[in-house]
């Protein structure tokens, strides 16, 4: 075969290709994905139903059921404001209790700092309760608490927190008030987690007014099983305090024990309580 038979026959196949090539449909890139702009805005809310309304291992309710409420506001999921409301029954008689708190959760890797204060409003409290003679509560009980709650994710399934609240003011009684804990989460198959929580509540003396008292320092516990079906939660627990019946009458101002003269209350003791629990977030629910 000469050289030139070759040189035509290359030359053809060439041809040939190019042409095949431009039959193909050209591949157009496809378009840029759609910027989606996040709002650094969020919100949750929730409500709750309880066998008892425990605040450290003392009843608010007189070991009675109670509800409660809140809506949080949340920006770039960090700083946050938001306001609760429970259903309480205390010796001051108010309509209920109004939590208003604001502050801040940063994320440093595993570790969680919320920090923060609260302000506590009864609104409709009454006057000063006053039992043979002696002033016992100071009429309008509002005060705040700064609090610092850092949280630890040891894996993926357990985590480890510590609790600081702190007030000048105790109950609008003058006296001080230190709360410090240690709790504990592990996350367990099929949607339950085990949880508790050991306590120290350190309390000053009240105002001359209300007879300068000592109220006494006591530690608290409580330990549980929560199980968790989409926005539902219930929580089985058990709670208890060191105080017994007198120490819990002096901190409480049970109306029970003042009027019959013992200065004795049950709001105190070891006891169970049943939560159910529904918590939504704005940003899950439009997933």
């Amino acid at each position: 075969m000469s050289k030139s038979l070759v040189l035509a026959g290359v030359i053809t196949a060439l041809v040939a290709g190019s042409a095949v090539a431009s039959d193909l449909p050209n591949k157009k890139k496809a378009p840029p994905a759609p910027v989606v702009e996040v709002s650094p805005f969020d919100f949750a809310f929730g409500a709750s139903v309880k066998s008892n309304y425990l605040s450290r291992g003392i009843s608010n309710s007189a070991m009675k059921p109670a509800a409660a409420g809140y809506f949080e506001g949340r920006y770039n999921d960090i700083f946050y404001a938001n306001v609760a409301f429970n259903t309480i029954d205390l010796p001051t008689k108010p309509a209920g209790e109004v939590d208003l708190a604001i502050g801040a959760r940063p994320v440093f890797g595993k570790l969680t700092v919320d920090v923060g204060a609260v302000y506590y409003v009864y609104p409709s409290a009454g006057g000063l309760n006053t039992y043979n003679g002696v002033t016992v509560t100071p009429g309008v009980p509002n005060y705040f608490e700064g609090y610092l709650k850092p949280t630890y994710a040891v894996t993926d399934k357990i985590t480890l927190g510590a609790n600081l609240y702190a007030s000048p003011n105790w109950g609008n009684t003058g006296a001080t008030d230190v709360y410090t804990s240690a709790t504990f989460k592990v996350s367990l198959p099929y949607d339950f987690a085990v949880s508790g929580e050991f306590g120290r509540q350190f309390l000053g003396t009240s105002k001359t007014y209300i007879g300068s008292v000592r109220y006494p320092d006591y530690n608290t516990w409580n330990a549980g099983i929560t199980y968790t079906y989409k926005q539902a939660s219930l929580d089985l627990r058990y709670s208890g305090t060191d105080l017994n019946k007198t120490e819990c009458g002096l901190i409480t101002s049970d109306p029970k024990g003042l009027t019959s003269g013992s200065n004795r209350s049950k709001w105190c003791g070891n006891t169970f309580l049943a939560t159910l629990a529904v918590d939504f977030v704005y940003s899950e629910l439009k997933k």
